[in-house]
C-alpha cells in the first residue's frame, strides 16, 4: 500500500466481545475490515487506488474478489469549522 501511496492508513476489524454498554449500539461482523486512508484531495486518492489495484499480482487479486464481498468507498471531507484543512 506504501508504494502506491498510501501513505497515511489505519486498519480496522470488529470488537466481538460483548457489548457491555448498550446505550451505544454496535455493529459487529466477523468478516468486517475497515481501512481509513488520509489524502489531501480526491485526485491523490484515485491516483494511489489506481497504482495499487494495477499492482496487484492477478491470482493476489483474484482472491481479493473472491474474499471481499461488499466493498463501500466514503470520501469526507473537512466542514468550514474543522481544524484539519
Amino acid at each position: 500500500m506504501k508504494e502506491s501511496g498510501f501513505d497515511r492508513f489505519s486498519v480496522w476489524t470488529s470488537e466481538m466481545q460483548q457489548n457491555d454498554f448498550p446505550q451505544l449500539p454496535v455493529f459487529q461482523d466477523k468478516n468486517l475490515l475497515a481501512v481509513i486512508s488520509f489524502f489531501n484531495n480526491e485526485a491523490e486518492y484515485s491516483a494511489a487506488l489506481r497504482k495499487l489495484e494495477s499492482g496487484l499480482p492477478p491470482d493476489l487479486k483474484a482472491d481479493f474478489d473472491d474474499t471481499i464481498t461488499i466493498k463501500n468507498t466514503w470520501i469526507l471531507h473537512p466542514t468550514e469549522k474543522s481544524l484539519v484543512k
